[in-house]
């Protein structure tokens, strides 16, 4: 579908801006090159397809200004103005106008780009986007048709990230939270409800939907019973980032429908960390078997690898032989305790360490219903300070805890209790050096009562 042109050329609009020509056109609206009048100067002007108007489509365009205009640097395209037509309500927006042409036009004509070229301009894409990740945007619809190559005043390339309609916002900017209710900014302690994903593959029809299982700067869990099913319903793979969970809790392949899952050796396993377990499914290697081109990444060419596995033995890498022995030891241990038993020990020690943090006056950042029993998140007491507080913790007591992050970032605490360090003397010295910190900032803390608390929590399993 093409957008139709909202005014003639040559019109005038908000008394400033005349318009010279189109300059591009798609679904989602069309683009002018405009001429300030006052100004003397070029400018770009979008107009949003009239065909595609309604309150959210309207929203995601004013999404695309007020995330743009948040953003200063010279890889972000700048927007001047934000405006709509009297006559017909059309919203529109004036931009830079930039001279050149984006990347998916540029490779159509001139094939691949250099390997200087490419490195390049991945880089200034970095660039932009990590000056958006700061503002807490996240871009989420980088295309090549959405990198513009121009130049600079002294003739070098430049590249502009363009079209942030629909972009995320943390913290709830612009009632972003409203319009992209599928997906959570990192620092979130809310999970995707199954009803969330269908409509999401509905909506988008991916090939995979990834997930993480465990989501280690929550302390959040995220139940995937139901999200295998509609994966297979929807011929969708499901990826699961079982990094935190492997070892800890019932991770249900199988069961789940899971297609793909990948983990670590040094949290759940309690290893010395550099092997990652993965597991694929029928259907993953069906995919992966039918790739009409070739991996370009040696390290993650998953077909090679397999040909290392299989009889072939087809060389791919040189296997840490020690490290198979330490994840072996792992494998061996947790075989021995025995699964159910291993996953009760963790809910246990999270109950005792749960009711310490609480008679401490830390409260969870997840939801009860969803909180993990081996990563336990809570937020800080008024006063206290995060880097100094972790740091006494580790200087003092030999006990590192993770910062929060995203948006809980300086205002949480991530005290992991997984593996072998899943254990009653473990959950007694964290609690008894989090009641000296907290009192070293001015926290009123009745003597004991973590300790005490956690002993009551032992005592009544």
């Amino acid at each position: 579908m093409t957008a139709t042109a909202p005014t003639r050329l040559g019109s005038v609009i908000a008394e400033k801006y005349r318009l010279d020509a189109m300059i591009g056109d798609g679904a989602m609206g069309c683009v002018y090159r405009g001429h300030h009048l006052l100004l003397g100067s070029s400018v770009a002007i979008k107009f949003l397809n009239e065909a595609l108007d309604s309150a959210e489509v309207r929203a995601r365009f004013l999404r695309e200004a007020q995330a743009t205009v948040a953003l200063k640097g010279e890889h972000i395209v700048r927007v001047f103005d934000l405006g709509v037509l009297p006559s017909s309500n059309t919203p529109y927006m004036v931009m830079e106008h930039l001279v050149g042409t984006d990347l998916r036009a540029l490779l159509a004509s001139k094939g691949a780009l250099s390997v200087t070229d490419a490195v390049d301009y991945v880089v200034q894409v970095c660039d932009g986007l990590a000056e958006a990740h700061l503002a807490g945007i996240v871009h989420r619809d980088l295309k090549p048709q959405n990198l513009f190559l121009t130049l600079r005043p002294n003739g070098t390339p430049c590249i502009k990230v363009l079209d942030f309609g629909i972009s995320k916002f943390a913290h709830n900017m612009y009632g972003a939270d409203e319009l992209t209710q599928s997906n959570v900014m990192i620092g979130s302690p809310v999970f995707v409800s199954p009803e969330q994903i269908r409509d999401a593959i509905k909506r988008v029809r991916p090939k995979v939907l990834a997930l993480v299982h465990a989501e280690t700067s929550t302390g959040a869990l995220q139940p995937l019973e139901e999200i295998g099913r509609i994966c297979r319903e929807t011929d969708t793979l499901l990826v699961t980032d079982c990094v935190t969970s492997l070892g800890c809790i019932p991770v249900k392949l199988d069961e789940w429908g899971i297609d793909a899952a990948f983990s670590c050796s040094q949290k759940g396993l309690s290893c010395p960390p550099g092997l990652a377990p993965v597991s694929f499914s029928e259907r993953a290697v069906a995919a992966l078997k039918a790739r009409k081109t070739k991996v370009q990444s040696w390290y993650l060419d998953l077909t090679t690898i397999m040909g290392y596995w299989g009889g072939d033995r087809a060389y791919h890498h040189t296997a840490p032989i020690t490290m198979v022995y330490a994840i072996r030891e792992g494998l061996r241990l947790v075989l021995e305790e025995g699964l159910e038993p291993r996953f009760a020990r963790h809910v246990r020690n999270h109950l005792a360490l749960k009711a310490g943090l609480t008679a401490l006056g830390m409260t969870y950042t997840a939801d009860p219903k969803n909180q993990l029993p081996q990563l336990n998140a809570v937020r800080l007491p008024a006063g206290v300070d995060d880097v100094a507080g972790r740091k006494r913790l580790l200087t003092e007591f030999g006990i590192e805890v993770g910062g929060g992050l995203g948006d809980l970032k300086g205002k949480a605490w991530r005290i992991g209790i997984m593996g072998q360090n899943s254990r009653p003397n473990c959950v007694f010295q964290v609690l008894a050096a989090l009641e000296l910190v907290l009192k070293g900032f001015g926290v009123k803390v009745e003597p004991g009562s973590g300790v005490g608390a956690a002993e009551k929590s032992y005592a009544a399993a």
